[in-house]
């Protein structure tokens, strides 16, 4: 009896990332990049920013809360979109129902979990 060895086609994997950002607060302004893979908030009304990624990716798995350490007592944050094909985001931050912009001693540190493929 011959003896037979199956050799599987390794294909490219799917790999899931966490991908991070810091940013700091700044009123009514931009957010202040700190570090990571978040590269800007920008500003487009009270407590609203679009965030831009530093890469794109295909499928988006989990956009975790981000982590709010600050002065503004009771700040939140939702995300009203995101988009990691096209490496965006839409946030909200407010206190209660109020919208409210991150103030300069506000750090928002910003994680989410991508997948660099389709594949599953």
């Amino acid at each position: 009896m011959a003896h037979r060895t199956h050799y599987s086609l390794d294909a490219s994997r799917s790999e899931t990332k966490i991908i991070f950002g810091k940013m700091t607060g700044a009123g009514a302004a931009n957010m202040t990049y700190v570090d990571g893979d978040v590269l800007t908030a920008t500003r487009t009304d009270t407590g609203d920013y679009t965030l831009a990624f530093k890469h794109k990716y295909p499928q988006g798995l989990v956009p975790y809360p981000p982590g709010i350490v600050g002065t503004t007592e009771g700040l939140m944050c939702t995300f009203k979109t995101w988009d990691p094909a096209a490496g965006t985001a839409a946030v909200t931050f407010a206190v209660g129902s109020t919208p409210t912009d991150p103030a300069a001693t506000d750090s928002i540190r910003w994680s989410f979990a991508v997948r660099n493929s389709n594949a599953n």
